[in-house]
């Protein structure tokens, strides 16, 4: 029952994005740097893309966190660096969205390296949200049945699954 109540609400933000004309499922993004180059590139420009699995907002600033393949880092959002706009429609993420990012890696006040865009964009928005990885799939019979799930939140089996990939792949 949540579940749909919340895809309910992803599926009226996904229809807000489209009547801002924004295209929610975009066709390509200029990454230029992984999350793990971009975490070691303190002071440069970067350009990266990944998955949303946190979102706060606190007044005229807002953090993502921000995962691909290789790493996540911290994405801190300013309203001064971004257009009233764009900074409007962060409210239109949710867990879960690819967005991509452009900005300076640097600092925050509490000393985590973060990306500072001067500009995102909506790649993929999510409809379905993800479980919490707090809570996470504990259920082995759900875990089984729901591999993508299992293997989006938890790294360990994500980590065994390409190292068996790759054994497999020297084997052949």
């Amino acid at each position: 029952m949540a579940d749909s109540n919340l895809k309910n609400i992803r599926i009226e933000k996904l229809e807000k994005i489209k009547s801002k004309g924004i295209n929610p499922y975009a066709y390509s993004f200029d990454k230029t740097y992984s999350v793990a180059d971009a975490l070691a590139s303190e002071g440069k420009k970067v350009k990266t893309a990944g998955k949303i699995f946190s979102l706060r907002t606190h007044g005229n600033i807002a953090f993502a966190d921000l995962k691909d393949e290789t790493g996540g880092i911290q994405i801190f959002f300013q309203k001064k660096l971004l257009s009233p706009e764009e900074y409007k429609n962060i409210e239109l993420l949710d867990i879960g969205d690819y967005i991509g990012v452009e900005g300076e890696v640097g600092k925050t006040i509490a000393g985590e390296i973060s990306i500072i865009p001067i500009s995102y964009q909506l790649l993929t928005k999510s409809l379905m949200p993800i479980p919490s990885e707090w809570f996470g799939l504990k259920e082995a019979e759900i875990r089984y049945r729901q591999r993508y799930l299992d293997l989006l939140i938890n790294p360990k089996v994500r980590e065994r699954f390409n190292i068996r990939t790759k054994l497999i792949s020297g084997v052949r």
